[in-house]
């Protein structure tokens, strides 16, 4: 309810490496919150030169497929975490979004397969990108402030066109 408090079942106050561990694998590096559709885990990485889309299994962790988008080159970035993967991706529980820094919008099914990209320049923030897109009824928006370009975008969820612009 967004009151901060929690509710009356106990938190557990044992929990981390090696403990209440279900499973664990290594993926690309990113600061976004991953997604989930049913038994799919969703969430962007990035390998050093490479933007890294992927699924896992919820229950066994282990990897479905990946993708790899390669954006143009990016600014040094002022903090040390900072990579082109730190928004967070989207889902309507048809498709999932992923804003990539250095790369645009890409719209892909819950299989892997790319259903529309849309190119955007990265914005040259020295923290990096981290506005998360959202999904509302049938539209993708997303903010890009502090961009040349910088505006709120709508797009067709669907394939990627362009709705509206302010």
């Amino acid at each position: 309810g967004g009151l901060c408090v929690a509710g009356e079942d106990p938190i557990p106050t044992d929990f981390g490496p090696g403990q209440r561990e279900l499973w664990k694998t290594s993926v690309a590096p990113g600061h976004s919150s991953p997604v989930i559709v049913g038994e799919r885990i969703f969430a962007p990485g990035f390998d050093g030169e490479e933007n890294v889309v992927f699924a896992l299994d919820r229950k066994t962790g282990k990897p479905l497929w990946e993708k790899r988008f390669k954006g143009e080159s990016h600014p040094q970035y002022s903090h040390a975490d900072a990579v082109p993967a730190l928004p967070s991706p989207c889902t309507d529980g048809e498709r999932v979004v992923v804003y990539l820094g250095d790369y645009g919008l890409v719209g892909l099914d819950l299989d892997g397969g790319v259903l529309w990209e849309r190119r955007l320049p990265h914005p040259g923030y020295g923290f990096g990108v981290g506005t998360s897109p959202i999904l509302l009824e049938g539209m993708l928006i997303l903010m890009r402030d502090g961009a040349p370009e910088q505006a709120v975008l709508a797009f067709d969820a669907s394939n990627g066109e362009e709705l509206w612009k302010i």
